[in-house]
């Protein structure tokens, strides 16, 4: 009885394995899938029931943040022939949407997406201890991040960049990318309306809260009287106009004096992106959630993934001294004697580093969706 079961069995099991190999058909698949930001599309070649090859052919996601999913993603699909591989961190949308397209593609093939749905070994952590020393520590590589740590390589000092994500750009490299700056030049083509005047009337009327405030509104009652006497009918703008429809804006809670520093300052730092390779166009519009026609845009870039591209090609091209350690995120400060010096931080080898500064640390996270590396 024994022995006709066991053939019975084994009959069983050959004709479905000899079924498999009639129905999986060798070629070269194609399937769409949804993915971040629109489709992803993903060519898969079968060869003998193995995965022989997976190309991401198109796809919506910004590109440093689904840089590594592209190729880590299929690599591991063909190495470990199962689309159960590890998700990366910070593309988890885009990497779904590649493993939906392969058990697409398999099924096209006439195989059965279960069989290559195995567990996959998790990444191996060698362990241990190091300990750097550098002049700067910058966490975040986001804009602000790597804002920072340009300024200080281009005074001479050596910088280290942690990162807890694995590509470089923080919440800069996934915004639309406006930069908001007065620029009366370029806003000359735009006519000044009924609305916006009473809106700059009004703001003027308002009792000071304190005596910056008062200070800014009465360099803008004189340059709004100087406009006015000149008869222009282009928009009016300035960096203490925009200070204090900013601060307004947040009800004001903000600190006024920083406010006013970013308004600013903010026409320089649009000139000296312009020498890093930024081209912008040559009017600004009135960007989503903006309160006024001051929103400037690349012509050169399509997001605020063009800030990022900006300062990694300067970085790059100039040769400065910043080294980046990715996918490493910051565990705690150290201090000594009230002042932070260094950075504890966990590597994706599972090292612990021990980072010393000598001449600071600079804080730049939670931008990117509040994912602080600290």
């Amino acid at each position: 009885m024994k022995l006709r079961l066991s053939l019975i069995v084994s009959a069983v099991t050959l004709a479905v394995c000899s079924q498999t190999a009639v129905f999986a058909k060798d070629g070269t698949y194609t399937a769409t899938t949804l993915g971040r930001n629109g489709d992803v599309t993903v060519q898969v070649k079968i060869l003998n029931n193995k995965i022989e090859d997976v190309k991401v052919l198109n796809w919506s996601e910004t590109h440093p943040v689904a840089d590594l999913p592209k190729l880590k993603v299929p690599q591991d699909i063909v190495k470990y022939q199962s689309t159960n591989v590890n998700n990366v961190a910070g593309a988890t949308l885009t990497t779904f949407a590649i493993k939906a397209a392969v058990q697409d593609c398999l099924k096209q093939a006439g195989l059965n997406p279960k069989d290559y749905a195995k567990a996959v070994p998790q990444p191996k952590k060698v362990g241990g201890k190091v300990e750097e020393k550098t002049d700067v520590i910058v966490v975040g590589a986001g804009g602000a991040g790597l804002s920072a740590a340009v300024a200080a390589a281009q005074r001479g000092l050596n910088v280290i960049v942690i990162e807890k994500a694995h590509f470089a750009g923080g919440n800069t490299s996934v915004s639309g990318g406006c930069f908001n700056a007065a620029d009366p030049e370029g806003q000359k083509p735009i006519s000044m309306t009924e609305g916006q005047k009473e809106s700059i009337e009004k703001l003027l009327g308002e009792n000071p809260k304190n005596k910056l405030q008062e200070k800014l509104i009465g360099q803008v009652k004189q340059q709004w009287d100087t406009y006015k006497q000149s008869g222009s009918k282009s928009l009016f703008d300035s960096p203490e106009l925009h200070a204090l429809q900013s601060w307004k804006a947040g009800d004001y809670k903000a600190n006024l004096a920083l406010v006013y520093k970013l308004t600013k300052e903010a026409p320089a730092i649009q000139k000296t992106l312009v020498g890093m390779g930024l081209v912008w166009q040559k009017q600004p519009t009135q960007f989503v959630g903006a309160l006024w026609p001051r929103s400037h845009r690349a012509s050169n870039y399509k997001s605020g993934v063009g800030y990022i591209d900006t300062y990694l090609d300067l970085i790059k091209g100039e040769k400065l001294p910043i080294s980046f350690m990715m996918s490493t995120p910051a565990s705690s400060l150290i201090t000594k004697d009230g002042a932070v010096v260094g950075v504890k931080a966990l590597g994706p080898d599972g090292k612990d580093y021990t980072l010393y500064a000598s001449k600071g640390v600079i804080l730049a996270t939670g931008g990117f969706s509040a994912a602080q590396s600290v």
